[in-house]
């Protein structure tokens, strides 16, 4: 079986009902045809059942190194920031080295989405590669391809997420995992052996994009009154031809 699968997802840190914010992020992973997503806050490990109306939830978290950020998932306990940090920020092979002693897979996240990206400082063998990220690596973008780059040099596995902070952006490019069940010990085994690959989903078929935002409909309507002022000054200017009337045809005479 093929599962899709978010390995990027935020909660909304700080909001009054946390489990409230849970359950909004599942309605829209259930909307977005997922059916597993990894739910990474910065530095901190946000606890998660199991799974929430058919929707596995998978335990991680993102951490900021040294060599930029490294996603933990299927942890099966919390990192230990404070001896993680015992020095500062700790580098991204040390990070690798916690993630796997509590039980969970690293991810290399978004590594050259920072323009000034120092490879030297990559973990020198992380589980898998994010080498799509919605918000920060679009498809097709050269440091998508440098990631690309990275993962088939070093034979990582590619995966995918959205980096979604917010219900709507779930979805927008997720991973695809081969497995033979749905739970969360197949699908780290699956992650593990590179059953997987990214998929990018274009924002038009998105459930969430079907309908435009407010501000982004204000943003389209103005576009379009622009664009019309814009072709009429043209007209005027006889940079365009105007339209042509059509030529009446002459009727018959009525008869007397």
């Amino acid at each position: 079986m093929i599962y899709r699968v978010d390995l990027h997802v935020h909660t909304l840190r700080g909001s009054a009902d946390p489990a409230l914010c849970l359950s909004e992020l599942v309605r829209a992973a259930r909307q977005a045809g997922l059916d597993a997503i990894a739910i990474t806050d910065t530095d901190y490990c946000t606890p998660v059942p199991i799974e929430l109306r058919g929707v596995v939830l998978i335990p991680g978290c993102e951490v900021s190194t040294l060599g930029g950020s490294i996603l933990g998932v299927f942890l099966e306990r919390p990192l230990d920031f404070v001896r993680l940090r015992q020095h500062g920020l700790p580098t991204a092979d040390e990070t690798v080295l916690e993630i796997h002693r509590c039980g969970g897979l690293a991810i290399l996240a978004h590594p050259f989405a920072q323009t000034d990206a120092n490879p030297a400082l990559f973990p020198i063998r992380p589980d898998a590669v994010e080498t799509a990220c919605a918000s920060v690596v679009p498809p097709n973008s050269a440091a998508g391809q440098r990631a690309l780059l990275w993962a088939t040099e070093h034979q990582r596995p590619r995966v995918g997420g959205s980096n979604a902070r917010s219900p709507r952006e779930l979805g927008t490019v997720y991973t695809e995992i081969s497995c033979p069940r749905l739970s969360r010990a197949f699908l780290k085994e699956a992650l593990d052996l590179g059953r997987c690959r990214p998929v990018c989903v274009r924002p038009e078929t998105t459930p969430q994009s079907r309908r435009p935002s407010p501000a982004r409909a204000g943003k389209t309507a103005a576009s379009v009154v622009k664009s019309v002022a814009v072709l009429g000054l043209c007209r005027l200017g006889g940079l365009l031809p105007l339209p042509r009337q059509p030529k009446k045809r002459p009727g018959k005479k009525p008869q007397k």
